[in-house]
């Protein structure tokens, strides 16, 4: 009780803070090796790096992800935007950023994701009514 007042009753800076945060992520063992399914939305490989955000079949959460030596790794499946994925990881801190994020271990391939598959029947479903075509188009 006399820690939750001293904690709740001072003044933190944004470093105690975020090595507070860090602190706290790095200690828990349930944040470690987990598999999290979701989609892979705006993938972007830098150097032997991917970076990515996985989001969950609502479109509501996402999350940044990141995989070190992704080129140099035994994957063999070609990420992109939209592909449906089940990521090993660790959740980690980035204390410059503030910014939680997943540390990829590993990535296996689970389908097409949701949302991509609806707006991918959408297109199909117009396109057929032929709302794609060019007496359809507006000059701008």
């Amino acid at each position: 009780m006399l820690f939750d007042y001293v904690v709740q009753n001072r003044e933190w800076t944004v470093q105690e803070l975020s090595i507070y945060i860090k602190q706290k992520i790095d200690k828990d063992f349930m944040l470690r090796n987990i598999c999290v399914k979701g989609e892979v939305i705006k993938p972007v490989e830098s150097g032997e790096h991917l970076y990515f955000n996985l989001r969950d079949s609502s479109g509501e959460n996402q999350i940044k992800c990141v995989f070190f030596w992704y080129k140099s790794s035994n994957i063999k499946i070609k990420i992109k935007h939209g592909l449906r994925v089940v990521v090993t990881c660790n959740v980690i801190y980035y204390e410059k950023e503030g910014i939680v994020e997943l540390k990829v271990t590993d990535i296996k391939e689970d389908g097409l994701g949701e949302i991509f598959e609806k707006l991918k029947q959408l297109e199909e479903k117009l396109l057929n009514e032929g709302l794609f075509e060019q007496k359809h188009k507006k000059c701008l």
